[in-house]
């Protein structure tokens, strides 16, 4: 047992070669898409490593707001009134087509 809690065995399952490929494919598919490398300290250049993925939307939020980098969304608009014509539900022959083209 190691002194973080894990054992040996729960470290080398977690760190297979398949999931280190799957790592690898993520920040290359991250640096072809955004054209910059997502494991590249933008402070020191040197190469940084995964260590934890933070997928709690309330822990999201509050490290974002400790870093004042969330936003709140804006409120979403009332619904639009239609104050012209009723629009068709099906579809519709437009006659001025054959009118126009149909001589």
């Amino acid at each position: 047992m190691r002194n973080d809690g894990k054992s040996d065995t729960e470290e080398s399952e977690s760190d297979t070669p398949f999931r280190r490929k799957c790592r690898m494919t993520w920040a290359a598919l991250i640096k072809c898409v955004y054209e910059v490398d997502p494991l590249k300290c933008p402070k020191c250049g040197g190469q940084m490593k995964i260590v934890a993925f933070i997928e709690e939307p309330n822990v999201i939020e509050k490290i974002l707001r400790h870093c004042e980098l969330w936003k709140e969304p804006a409120p979403r608009p009332p619904p639009a009134n239609s104050l012209g014509p009723p629009v068709p539900v099906g579809p519709a022959l437009d006659y001025r087509f054959f009118e126009q083209n149909c001589v």
